[in-house]
């Protein structure tokens, strides 16, 4: 019997199938949307670390510009009659400063500052700046006895885009203007305009301590006129115009240093003196029959001692209107105006910065007492004898 070939049969062969369930694709999905939501966040911080910089190399700019032209024109502080500090920019639309109409650099620095230089096309919104820019120029006299030489700080403060540390101090430029201090930035720079000549750093002869102190502006401002007797010192100081009489008796001195000039009559008797430096101004009448004693430029025979008061005790410098009833003695943290005149009953008034005064009659005159300023003193009336206005160091 034959036997029967038999083939066995084919058994299909199923290839499992594979692909993405409906979970899957979801938390591909979560995980997907989370990078998105990282990399847009990182994309945030990488633009505002971008503004911060460009805010920042913007201001270090601007710092820089004002600090070249105090370079290039040392006599800036002089030809702005600048007091120990002033502020300009973001804040300060209608700052009043003789600069204002005078020194261009500093008003083109305002602009600066404020943006003036780009707008949008109404013109309304200023655009060409940083953020709230505000400027800062501090200054520091030189002490030539000493060698310290002239000093300006220029600083910039603008506002930040996010919290951080506080840019600067407080008290510092702009501190506490953008709410929260982490929104302050803040950049400084210190300008040397000039080096001290070696020979100006001590004068050959020393007047005797001054007794009658008068420090000038560039505000022509009328001066009573002052007989000098023995042992009186009248010292004048300060960058303008003495305008009035000096009679010197034997003994008396008159002690003229700085850049300060006398336009007036002048009396010198036998056995008076008279001081001045090199850079003495002198427009008038001089009758000189004692001894005239010239020192350099540099020569400082009397340096400016501390203001010696607490700025945190010191109210705000402003424009006061109205006579100001003093009864102690007080400070004032930045320039005063005194529209009219204070009543200082004797006593003591430091300003740390510098003092306009509108009417010198009345109170001011009959009570008399001391002004002491780290800035110029400027007044549309003659001082009276009865008040003494005094320079110091803050």
């Amino acid at each position: 019997m034959s036997s029967l070939n038999r083939s066995r049969p084919h058994t299909a062969k199923i290839n499992p199938v594979h692909g993405f369930t409906l979970i899957e694709v979801l938390v591909t999905l979560v995980i997907t949307a989370i990078a998105l939501l990282g990399f847009v966040e990182l994309q945030n911080r990488a633009q505002i670390a971008n503004l911060e910089a460009t805010q920042r190399a913007y201001a270090t700019m601007i710092a820089s510009n004002m600090a070249e032209q105090i370079k290039a024109n040392p006599e800036i502080g002089a030809d702005c009659n600048l007091t120990a500090s002033f502020d300009v920019g973001s804040g300060h639309g209608t700052w009043n400063h003789p600069c204002e109409s005078g020194n261009n650099s500093v008003k083109e620095w305002h602009k600066d500052l404020r943006g003036n230089r780009e707008t949008t096309n109404s013109g309304n919104q200023k655009i060409g700046s940083i953020k709230n820019g505000h400027g800062c120029i501090n200054y520091t006299a030189a002490v030539p006895a000493s060698g310290t030489p002239a000093k300006y700080t220029v600083s910039v403060a603008w506002k930040g885009f996010q919290k951080t540390a506080a840019g600067g101090p407080s008290g510092s430029c702009g501190f506490g203007e953008y709410g929260n201090s982490g929104y302050h930035r803040l950049v400084s720079l210190d300008v040397y305009p000039m080096e001290l000549p070696s020979s100006s750093m001590a004068c050959s002869e020393q007047p005797p301590a001054a007794t009658i102190n008068v420090q000038l502006t560039q505000a022509w401002v009328g001066q009573p006129s002052r007989i000098i007797t023995q042992d009186q010192v009248l010292h004048v100081s300060g960058t303008g115009q003495y305008n009035g009489s000096i009679a010197v008796r034997s003994g008396g001195h008159v002690v003229v240093s700085g850049s300060a000039g006398i336009f007036g009559s002048v009396t010198i008797d036998s056995g008076g003196h008279y001081w001045r430096t090199s850079t003495t101004g002198f427009d008038g009448s001089l009758a000189m029959n004692g001894t005239v004693h010239i020192e350099p430029e540099g020569c400082n025979w009397f340096p400016l001692s501390a203001c010696g008061v607490n700025v945190n005790s010191c109210e705000n410098g402003r424009t006061i209107d109205g006579h100001d009833n003093r009864n102690s003695n007080v400070c004032f943290n930045g320039s005063v105006n005194w529209t009219t005149h204070p009543h200082l009953n004797g006593n003591t008034l430091t300003v740390l910065g510098g003092v306009m005064i509108g009417n010198c009659g009345g109170g001011f005159s009959s009570g008399g007492g001391t002004i002491r300023t780290t800035g110029y003193t400027t007044a549309t009336c003659t001082l009276p004898s009865s008040v003494t206005i005094e320079r110091c160091a803050q």
